[in-house]
């Protein structure tokens, strides 16, 4: 193979290299960004519960 062709063989590896890359980058940012925001809910929803059981033992 001539030093043109090498070259187009790695300019197809990069390109395809760089474009998984991306995808796969896309997809652990908007999966961790489902994942924090269902972590902060469920936070939420505990710090609430123990607000007011802490509320109902205090009445007790």
């Amino acid at each position: 193979m001539t030093v043109e062709s090498w070259s187009i063989v790695w300019k197809i590896v990069f390109i395809i290299g760089v474009s998984l890359f991306a995808i796969l980058a896309a997809f652990v940012i908007v999966g961790g960004a489902m994942d924090t925001s269902k972590l902060i809910k469920r936070l939420k929803k505990e710090d609430e519960q123990s607000d007011v059981s802490e509320t109902t033992s205090e009445e007790e």
